[in-house]
């Protein structure tokens, strides 16, 4: 089986996210949890006056460490989430390819390339 095949079939992300299709959301981190397999964060979205809870899913606690990311760089942040959102409209949640932070930087945090390059 060639690596592009395991990275597809990682987790069945395909199952559950529509990666045809690109959103963005702002608000402001509400909670961090950064997990193997795969990271969650909370954000709180100003949606008609009210605050509303979106759920982000992203990469594992490893491959975000590997970008430099940390708990206390995203908790109570003004930041806007980029992903795919889930095939099935079942509550607020996107799967994050990218966080702009209010400062304009911008992390990258796709899948691409997952199970290609050395381990360490």
């Amino acid at each position: 089986a060639s690596l592009a095949g395991a990275a597809q079939a990682h987790h069945s992300i395909a199952n559950f996210w529509d990666g045809s299709k690109d959103i963005s959301v702002s608000g402001v981190i509400k909670e961090v949890k950064l997990v193997n397999p795969h990271s969650e964060l909370t954000l709180e979205v100003m949606e008609d006056g009210k605050p509303v809870k979106w759920l982000a899913f992203g990469l594992g606690i490893t491959d975000l460490r590997r970008r430099g990311i940390t708990n206390e760089m995203l908790m109570n942040k003004k930041v806007t989430f980029e992903g795919h959102p889930p095939k099935r409209a079942a509550g607020k949640g996107i799967f994050l390819t990218g966080i702009i932070f209010e400062d304009g930087k911008k992390i990258d945090i796709a899948e691409r390339g997952v199970g290609s390059g050395p381990r360490d």
